[in-house]
């Protein structure tokens, strides 16, 4: 139940995120990897948990949010994993 509530509300604040970058309010470059500084690895997860979730809801915005949440945590392991690997 603790676990679906924080998934939630972790959605909901991705929802607001995607929907600025929707609107077009955030379409800045990113920096890049070089001007970046290191971030801690909970920041990382949770970069990596928005940038999953909105791509994951621009290409699956059909399914229902049990499979958009488990394609999202998906995603976030891969990522994680491929950073670990550099």
């Amino acid at each position: 139940m603790h676990r679906t509530l924080c998934r939630l509300s972790a959605l909901a604040a991705l929802a607001a995120l995607a929907a600025c970058t929707v609107s077009g309010t955030v379409n800045q470059p990113a920096p890049s990897e070089a001007a970046a500084p290191a971030l801690s690895p909970a920041e990382q997860t949770q970069q990596a948990r928005t940038e999953c979730w909105m791509r994951i809801e621009k290409q699956n915005a059909a399914q229902n949010i049990d499979k958009r949440i488990a394609l999202v945590d998906k995603c976030v392991s891969d990522k994680m994993k491929a950073q670990a690997a550099q």
